[in-house]
């Protein structure tokens, strides 16, 4: 199986990064963080799934830290974040368990695609190595002529 032309892959993400830009969805800080990451400069490299194994690792972690403190506008702004910090701490042990939970779960996939992506890699290699050396037996041997 051939592998994949990256130039055209990145023109075809690049194309609709674009688009969905246009769009607005990559509004979200996340997303910005993500796609500011700089995934094209890694076409030339020659593992480029690493670059994007290592992102998920560092966007796979859930955040469960309180509620914004932002400013509240008037006085039932002010009211509505104190009930929501007073919610928050009530809920704070639920909060911790279930997000803890989720963060081992997103590490443990992030972790097993990893895995996966190094035992891919190395068959690859093996394969690779199996195809050159049997091109290698099938070459009729070349004989050294002699300088005219």
């Amino acid at each position: 199986m051939d592998r994949p032309d990256i130039e055209t892959l990145m023109g075809r993400v690049e194309r609709v990064v674009a688009e969905r830009r246009a769009q607005g969805a990559y509004d979200d800080p996340a997303v910005a963080r993500a796609e500011r990451s700089r995934l094209s400069a890694e076409v030339g490299q020659p593992d480029q799934i690493g670059g994007l194994i290592a992102l998920l690792h560092s966007l796979c972690a859930v955040d469960y830290r309180g509620p914004g403190g932002g400013r509240p506008r008037g006085a039932a702004g002010r009211a509505a974040l104190l009930l929501k910090r007073g919610v928050w701490r009530l809920l704070d042990f639920y909060h911790q368990r279930l997000f803890g939970q989720q963060n081992a779960v997103n590490h443990l996939i992030a972790t097993g695609i990893g895995g996966y992506h190094r035992w891919f890699e190395e068959r690859a290699q093996q394969h690779d190595a199996r195809i050159e050396a049997a091109a290698r037996a099938r070459a009729p041997a070349r004989k050294e002529q002699p300088p005219q």
